[in-house]
């Protein structure tokens, strides 16, 4: 789909030097990005390609040779018949990263529609991160992408401060959070980090156990065990709480640049007075704070916008550890084929989720894509 606009800045920017960008590169522009997503990492991207993705990493050049704005792009699709147009998404989730600019964003997102383009994609669908939606919001009506209603990460969050000292951290939470930190050491909680695979094993018979009582579908194993195994050794951090030697909650967190985010907890309900959640939280956020993140994403909260949000039932607990209320854009998306969009997204993803839903009795829950 060619791209023309009428403002004269975005035409300029057409000119500048967009490419994919390897490794090093994709990791000099995650070190200096503000609050960059682990959906964008490129272990991310691996993991993914695991389960039928493929991961593209486009970035802008600037002057100096570095890239200064990128973006991952996952692209899904297949092509039934080799003479019918292909059927998928392609989705950037929680980018572009970088310092975003209206004078180089558009030469960016042009090339990540190509490449959706010839991928076979029938819509583009991108989530932008709050901080750079200033910017991002009036390229996207430029492209021609509308706002969705459905959206597949979280839209609301809470960001923890890591930049002072522990005691400091520990002193901004709500005094009620702080005592059940301290009443978990005093009941015997305690925690190892996930080093073999029957740690792993916990983990997921926990994962199980949390949807079954709380009513969400969970991933198979295997989703979970790679996850792991790819953000070794030091891009995730599995901790597995005890009371007595009895495994009874776990925590899995995965970092990025200069953001440690909760990305799955688990628990079996069993001693809950010893309040093994709390001990997990805090230490996750020391761990990340040791691995020089600024930033504890709490990664998923109640959203204002929505009456019923199944997420209400977490925000008294994550509130305890006074976050910062972060609500990013949603989804837009931009329709690279009426016909096969129209179908995706009105008949062949809902009846996929309601059928998952009525299959495992469970409500879909919403996890990274």
């Amino acid at each position: 789909m060619p791209f023309a606009s009428s403002d004269p800045m975005i035409q300029r920017s057409t000119t500048a030097e967009v490419r994919t960008l390897d490794s090093a590169e994709w990791e000099h522009l995650i070190e200096r990005t503000q609050n960059p997503s682990f959906l964008q990492d490129e272990s991310w991207g691996k993991v993914k390609g695991c389960f039928g993705w493929k991961a593209t990493r486009i970035g802008v050049i600037g002057q100096e040779g570095n890239p200064v704005t990128g973006l991952q792009l996952l692209t899904r699709t297949i092509r039934p018949l080799k003479f019918l147009p292909g059927i998928g998404i392609a989705y950037i989730p929680r980018g572009p990263i970088g310092t975003v600019a209206t004078t180089t964003f558009p030469a960016l997102l042009s090339k990540a529609v190509v490449v959706a383009s010839k991928s076979g994609a029938s819509f583009l669908r991108i989530e932008p991160p709050i901080e750079s939606f200033g910017t991002v919001k009036p390229v996207l009506k430029e492209f021609g992408f509308t706002r969705h209603k459905e959206f597949i990460q979280i839209r609301a969050t809470g960001y923890v401060d890591l930049t002072p000292l522990p005691n400091d951290i520990l002193a901004r939470f709500k005094s009620k959070t702080r005592y059940n930190i301290r009443l978990s050491e005093r009941h015997g909680v305690k925690l190892r980090i996930a080093t073999e695979m029957s740690d792993l094993d916990s983990f997921y018979k926990m994962t199980v156990v949390t949807g079954e009582r709380d009513g969400f579908a969970v991933h198979g194993q295997e989703y979970y065990n790679r996850i792991w195994h790819t953000c070794q050794p030091d891009r995730g951090h599995l901790l597995i709480a005890s009371v007595e030697e009895q495994d009874v909650a776990a925590l899995f967190t995965v970092r990025c640049g200069s953001v440690a985010t909760y990305l799955y907890g688990a628990s079996t309900g069993a001693h809950r007075r010893a309040m093994p959640n709390y001990c997990l939280q805090w230490n996750a956020m020391k761990w990340g704070r040791e691995m020089g993140c600024t930033t504890y994403d709490l990664w998923g909260m109640q959203d204002p916008e929505i009456s019923n949000d199944p997420m209400a039932g977490v925000n008294r607990f994550k509130e305890g550890f006074r976050p910062e209320p972060i609500l990013h854009p949603g989804a837009y998306d931009l329709k690279l084929n009426q016909l096969a969009y129209q179908a995706l997204t009105r008949v062949i993803l809902p009846v996929r989720s309601t059928w998952e839903s009525v299959r495992s009795g469970k409500t879909p829950a919403s996890p990274p894509i």
